[in-house]
């Protein structure tokens, strides 16, 4: 609401500037997480992770409302956010347009996940003055596979029937600290098959 005073004879003028809405970007990174193990299996489940970090570039020209140019395609709009304990990193005061996150380290344990990912910040209504939007970016966990080959030591040919047992070396921890598998414990045991 403006106020104004407008007097017989006179002329009043009221100057209003309007409020350029602004964007920004939250960016989620998310991986699963070891949680428990249930006798014979490792369970994980799909957790946001912190320590990931990002770089932003404009995915475009990016303009003011008014038309003037603040950035040309793939000007750095940020580097080095990384993702806080929770999860996420926010990124605020950005002009709306097309920018284009890429995820420049990744955390221990994960295969870094190089695609870029296309956000459009856009005008959303004329009542909105921060337009939010959001990616998340996933990484693949780290896995590990162990193969064991019985042979004849004389013919190299593949032995039938030889039983191992793997053990854990070390307690196993989940994402929370707790231990779920004690060292010394048997976590599988395979016996060969014909090859």
């Amino acid at each position: 609401v403006h106020t104004m005073v407008v007097r017989a004879g006179q002329t009043t003028y009221l100057n209003v500037v309007d409020k350029e809405q602004e964007g920004a970007l939250t960016i989620y990174k998310e991986g699963e997480v070891l949680t428990k193990w249930d006798g014979s299996n490792f369970i994980y489940e799909m957790k946001k992770l912190p320590g990931a970090t990002f770089k932003v570039t404009a995915g475009a020209d990016i303009y003011r409302a008014d038309g003037t140019k603040v950035h040309s395609e793939g000007d750095v709009i940020a580097e080095q956010l990384t993702t806080g304990v929770d999860g996420y990193v926010y990124l605020g005061n950005l002009h709306l347009g097309t920018y284009v996150v890429t995820e420049t380290s990744s955390i221990d344990g994960y295969t870094i996940n190089s695609n870029p990912h296309v956000v459009n910040i856009e005008y959303e209504n004329q009542n909105l003055t921060v337009q939010v939007e959001a990616t998340t970016i996933r990484n693949a966990r780290q896995k590990a596979e162990v193969t064991v080959t019985k042979r004849d030591s004389d013919t190299d040919n593949p032995l039938v029937g030889g039983q191992y047992t793997i053990y854990a070396v070390y307690d196993i921890v989940n994402y929370a600290g707790e231990i779920i598998v004690s060292k010394g414990k048997a976590l599988q045991t395979v016996t060969t098959g014909d090859d």
